[in-house]
Parts: C-alpha cells; sequence; structure tokens
C-alpha cells in the first residue's frame, strides 16, 4: 500500500472513529428513562388521531415534532398502557415523523416496543446524518426477557426496550427522525426522553455505531490516493 495512503486512510479512520453513539439498555420491563435529569414527553397531553406541529419544552430545549399520530395503548406499544406514537402506513397516514430541536444534545432515549426489522431511527445535526439504527443494531442482541409486552404479555415474538442513545466524543444532534421503511409493521415508541449533557450509565451495552461519514471519509482517502497517484506520475 502507498504509504502516504496508508498515513492519510488511518488519518480519516481515526478521525471517523471520534463520533459514535453508544446505545445502552435499561433492564427489562423498564420503560422510561432512568438518567437523572432527563426530561421525559408521554405524550399524555394529546388526544388520540393526528396532530402537527406538537411543541414540548425539554428541560429548556424545545422540540418540535412535524407530525404524530397518536394511539391508544395496545399490544405493540403504550409504556405502561399509555398513549403513544407511531409510525405506520396503515394507521393514520403517518409513516414517518420528526422530532426537531432548538439545540444540539448528545443524549435521547426512547421506549422502542415492538421492534421489528422495519423501524428506522436517524439522528442528524442540521443536514448531516450522524447515526441510523434498525431493531438488528439496537435491540439483536437482547435476551428472551426483553421479549413480550411487559404490560399485556402478548407478542413474545417481538423485543420490547427502553434504549438511551449518547453521544461520545462531542458526537451530538439536533434532529431525530422515526419512520417505518414498509408498509406492513408500524414504527412504535414512547417516553421520549432529552438531556443537554449525558455520559453513559451502567446499562446493557447493546451498539456502538460509528456515523455515517466513516464511508464519507473513506472516499475522500481514495480521492487523496488519486491525487497523490497523479503526482507521482507528473514527478516521473
Amino acid at each position: 500500500m502507498n504509504k502516504l495512503f496508508q498515513f492519510t486512510l488511518s488519518v480519516c479512520l481515526s478521525t471517523a472513529s471520534w463520533g459514535a453513539l453508544i446505545v445502552q439498555a435499561e433492564k427489562p420491563g423498564v420503560q422510561t428513562t432512568t438518567v437523572e435529569n432527563a426530561s421525559t414527553y408521554s405524550f399524555e397531553n394529546l388526544g388520540t388521531g393526528s396532530h402537527a406541529n406538537v411543541t414540548y419544552d425539554f428541560g429548556g430545549i424545545t422540540g418540535t415534532y412535524d407530525q404524530l399520530y397518536i394511539t391508544n395503548a395496545n399490544a405493540y406499544g403504550g409504556a405502561n398502557s399509555s398513549v403513544y406514537p407511531t409510525a405506520d402506513y396503515n394507521v393514520g397516514g403517518v409513516n414517518s415523523y420528526s422530532l426537531t430541536l432548538s439545540d444540539s444534545v448528545n443524549y435521547f432515549g426512547m421506549w422502542w416496543s415492538a421492534g421489528d426489522g422495519s423501524n428506522l431511527l436517524e439522528f442528524y445535526l442540521g443536514n448531516t446524518k450522524v447515526a441510523q439504527y434498525q431493531t438488528s443494531t439496537t435491540m439483536g442482541a437482547l435476551p428472551d426477557s426483553y421479549y413480550g409486552n411487559p404490560n399485556t404479555g402478548d407478542n413474545k415474538g417481538e423485543p420490547y426496550a427502553y434504549l438511551n442513545f449518547y453521544g461520545t466524543n462531542g458526537t451530538v444532534f439536533d434532529k431525530i427522525v422515526f419512520s417505518t421503511t414498509t408498509a406492513g409493521p408500524g414504527f412504535e415508541s414512547d417516553n421520549h426522553a432529552l438531556l443537554k449533557v449525558a455520559t453513559p450509565g451502567d446499562g446493557m451495552d447493546v451498539s456502538d455505531v460509528p456515523e455515517p461519514s466513516t464511508y464519507a471519509l473513506l472516499g475522500s482517502a481514495a480521492v487523496v490516493l488519486g491525487i497523490l497517484r497523479k503526482r507521482q506520475a507528473k514527478a516521473l
């Protein structure tokens, strides 16, 4: 390998590894965050049905949901048997919604219930995607004790877990997008929590995913290699 490229690639990989979200699961059956000083929105002030431009004060940080469809608790969602938002092609016509924040944060938590392969959770800082997750990258390693709705005992084939997402090494985000990628099962969640700055606790680590810019940096390294080769050719 070209030594200059090897050095460039090493720098790119090191830089890419700086930004990451650590994901930790609360204990089985826990449906709200245990992170100290975090502010939680339970959606209980909203009636069932469609809502647009919903705002909530997360302890001094304003969060705005562009659209929400709220449904009653059932086998698939509703922390502590309360109402909850869902992203579902077949329910309310809302298959995706976003939470935009007035300031950047490094912590977000939520009860991710009835997790399935169509659920997609994305974190952004401005227009840059910081990280994305599906059930397989957040709950795939959870033991059987997380499976089934802890409130009803139903749906034992899918995981239910309260997950805490922490930005590390300076990683922050100011927008979160919840969506379902197919016309099948919806994306159920509840008890969204935020905190400006938080550090990972002693929960179960379930994921440590580098931000997508890793791949962009690798592409940049390849471009640098091309430039170096051209310069070397001219020098000959």
